[in-house]
């Protein structure tokens, strides 16, 4: 059964900008852009939600979580070499392994599944606009946040398999800080 707490950022990335917390529960500093708040939270509790990679298809429930979490793990190794020897990798082996963890990165967000959902509401406001679906046209559904779900979490292998190629011709650049200097990085 399919563990139902998934990351949609990493634990492995996130105890990386721990600030509290014992070695079993690290913490991180929280923005709340919402409400306006910061807030010191467990990594076990942040960038999390209940079932986010469950779906059901053909009668059955499924979990893409499985495979993500054997993504991280194949490239949690690979992070832990480049903040070791601040250096980025020349294998072009590990280099393959950590672009396509970054397309997956890029569409395994609930901004990427919102897309489905704001596209089609466009996409009908549209064609209400223009008069509306001709007589005998197949109709297109609109997308409910379960449906987006599941069309999103079934589409990630693929976007990643077809971005990865595109993210290894970028040129990559590794910056660093002093701890005496720190920089932030955020989210949207």
């Amino acid at each position: 059964m399919p563990d139902d707490h998934q990351h949609y950022v990493p634990q492995f990335l996130l105890r990386n900008f721990a600030a509290g917390g014992s070695k079993r529960n690290h913490k991180i500093w929280v923005f709340d852009k919402r409400n306006e708040k910061s807030f010191m939270a467990s990594i076990a509790k942040v960038a999390t939600q209940g079932n986010f990679y469950d779906f059901s298809a053909d009668g059955k429930t499924r979990s893409l979580d499985p495979a993500l979490q054997r993504l991280e793990s194949l490239v949690a190794g690979d992070f832990r070499e480049i903040l070791r020897h601040r250096v980025l990798p020349k294998s072009a082996e590990t280099r393959a392994r950590i672009a396509f963890f970054v397309a997956v990165q890029m569409v395994r967000t609930k901004a990427h599944r919102q897309q489905f959902i704001d596209l089609s509401d466009l996409l009908l406001q549209e064609i209400e606009k223009r008069g509306g679906w001709a007589p005998g046209a197949p109709q297109a559904c609109e997308f409910n946040a379960e449906e987006s779900a599941a069309q999103s979490i079934q589409n990630i292998p693929d976007l990643a398999r077809t971005s990865a190629p595109l993210i290894l011709k970028k040129s990559w650049i590794l910056y660093s800080t002093k701890a005496s200097d720190p920089f932030y990085i955020g989210a949207r």
